[in-house]
């Protein structure tokens, strides 16, 4: 029997300025420009403990795993957005001032409680078969303050049951097949509270159901190739809304079907290489909104690409050095959910990286990551269709360790 607990308390301070094209280029070459400023305090607490047992029931045997979580989180947060009519600049000289007002936009709290037990049992029928059955009762409090608009103030209470099935065959020492199913829940919390346009439906916790099943293939001792396909429902979903980059609405229904392969471990003495392929097929299940700002059934869902590709490979030249090339890619994605009117795509890109290794003695490790080697110009993320992140520039990144 084994019993282990992770205490973890974070505390953040996070103020940021945010001025944005609020459209597109007109035909006499001007665009409209918004922004507003943003303050967030957060405190976090959270207590974990696990109990794992292993037991025989005959000539089954059993790896038993029981816990409790506690989990705190307190929030506040305001908004004071641009006072006056949005300028117009030019594209070609895109400079303009913007005044903000003196009152907040919005000025919220929100307390965050859960507790949550769980039991789950991994059956070790024969040496072929593993069944892994497990249940989790989630308890959660929600108090929502909005001292601008009172009428969005609410306090929410859930609770739920999370259950989990999964099956694993071996039909020769090599070779694992597995299938499982899993339903849970993911209540609001964060950033996602600080912009919800408040409503009871808006605090309900989003839903995920999963079906997967898959293969691993221990191709050598050291090295093992897996593959494997997924359905994913989700219900309940906070997505930006598109008629309006500040908030968040919820989306009921999307669902996401994948394929993923991937690769690991050590191919020679010196050699090594971790890579995967992941397809994804994503897409909204209900229509949604209306006007130009619907989404309709069918519509692909913003920030997922449909194929992602990465490969790292680290060759070891003696005991001391080390140097690794790897490549991150991706196909194009949508910036956000496309609604009838608005549709923004960042195109795919591909990103060589490099590192290099140096165990100087036992207790020393030194390591240089150079991110970007080729200084390509890509767009990594965004938030909505008029916040577009670039991604970094060529970078790089030493790191000493020293470990006592």
């Amino acid at each position: 029997m084994s019993v282990k607990n992770t205490t973890r308390f974070s505390d953040y301070d996070k103020y940021y300025q945010n001025v944005y094209a609020n459209s597109s280029v007109q035909a006499n070459g001007t665009f409209t420009i918004d922004g507003y400023y943003d303050n967030t305090q957060r405190q976090n607490f959270f207590n974990q403990t696990d109990l794992t047992y292993n037991f025989k029931t005959g000539s089954v045997s059993h790896k038993l795993l029981t816990g409790l979580e506690i989990g705190l989180q307190e929030n506040q947060n305001y908004r004071i957005v641009n006072s006056g009519t949005d300028p117009t600049p030019l594209a070609s000289n895109p400079f303009a001032l913007l005044t903000f007002n003196s009152s907040r936009s919005r000025n919220t709290s929100t307390d965050i409680s859960n507790q949550a037990i769980y039991l789950q049992d991994q059956i070790y029928l024969n040496e072929q078969f593993q069944i892994i059955a497990g249940l989790r009762y989630d308890k959660f409090k929600t108090k929502f303050n909005d001292s601008v608009t009172i009428a969005n103030s609410a306090t929410i209470n859930d609770q739920f049951i999370s259950p989990r099935v999964g099956l694993v065959y071996k039909p020769i020492e090599p070779v694992s097949l597995y299938t499982n199913y899993s339903l849970s829940y993911l209540p609001r919390t964060g950033e996602q509270l600080t912009s919800l346009t408040s409503s009871i439906k808006s605090f309900d916790p989003e839903k995920f159901t999963n079906i997967e099943a898959g293969i691993k293939y221990d191709l050598l001792q050291s090295f093992s190739i897996s593959s494997s396909i997924y359905r994913l429902e989700r219900s309940k979903m906070a997505i930006t809304d598109p008629s309006s980059p500040t908030n968040t609405i919820i989306v009921d229904g999307q669902v996401t079907k994948g394929f993923e392969l991937g690769v690991a471990g050590k191919l020679f003495y010196s050699y090594s290489m971790y890579g995967g392929y992941t397809y994804q097929d994503a897409e909204i299940t209900k229509n949604q909104g209306t006007g130009d700002a619907q989404i309709t059934s069918g519509t692909p869902l913003g920030h997922v690409p449909k194929h992602t590709f990465s490969l790292w490979n680290k060759y070891e030249m003696n005991e001391t050095w080390s140097a690794a090339l790897g490549i991150v890619s991706r196909s194009d994605m949508f910036a956000a959910t496309p609604t009838t009117s608005t549709a923004v795509k960042l195109p795919g890109y591909a990103r060589l990286d490099a590192a290099i290794y140096a165990n100087i003695n036992k207790q020393t490790k030194l390591q240089l990551n150079i991110e970007n080697l080729l200084d390509k110009t890509y767009y990594q993320s965004a938030h909505n269709n008029n916040n577009i992140m670039y991604g970094y520039p060529l970078t790089a990144r030493a790191t000493l360790t020293y470990t006592f």
